[in-house]
């Protein structure tokens, strides 16, 4: 009886999607992994460089994206996208977006928002300065980040106000 209930599964599979071998292959990219000593060289590498420039975007990237988990192991959090762009962020309108989405990532991935702990008073103040520029296009981004920060309940900094 089990055969035949099998037998009829497997039919019913080719018959209603003759392509499901396929399919599976053709879903999209596998990640794949680098050895952890690999990737934790990589990683050190880029961290070199990140220090050794701090306010060169394609280097955060970079680093950001090794971090991510896509070739090796997801080690982000607020504090390191603090740490791989405020530099950028504060230096122009590209690494301020690219910490936004960082922060944007991080929230959609893992629920962790931004902090207030995190933020030090000249990327606060660039902030609420972008917040106040209502066409600017990062402002509604702004708006986003200091919406968590004035509500956090551990500390704000509220340097500019």
């Amino acid at each position: 009886m089990w055969q035949k209930a099998g037998l009829i599964l497997l039919l019913t599979l080719n018959v209603l999607k003759p392509s499901f071998p396929h399919a599976l292959l053709s879903a999209g990219p596998i990640l794949t992994r680098l050895p952890h000593s690999e990737w934790h060289s990589q990683v050190k590498r880029l961290q070199a460089a990140l220090e050794a420039c701090p306010d060169d975007l394609d280097v955060a990237t970079e680093f950001w994206d090794a971090i991510s988990g896509e070739h090796g192991y997801d080690v982000r959090d607020g504090k390191k996208a603090i740490d791989t762009f405020q530099a950028c962020a504060l230096k122009s309108d590209d690494g301020l977006a690219k910490l936004v989405a960082a922060f944007r990532k991080l929230a959609d991935d893992f629920g962790e928002f931004p902090r207030a702990s995190l933020f030090d008073p000249p990327l606060e103040n660039l902030l609420r300065s972008i917040a106040r520029q209502t066409k600017h296009e990062l402002s509604d981004d702004a708006v986003w980040i200091l919406g968590f920060l004035d509500t956090d309940p551990e500390t704000s900094n509220s340097a500019a106000t």
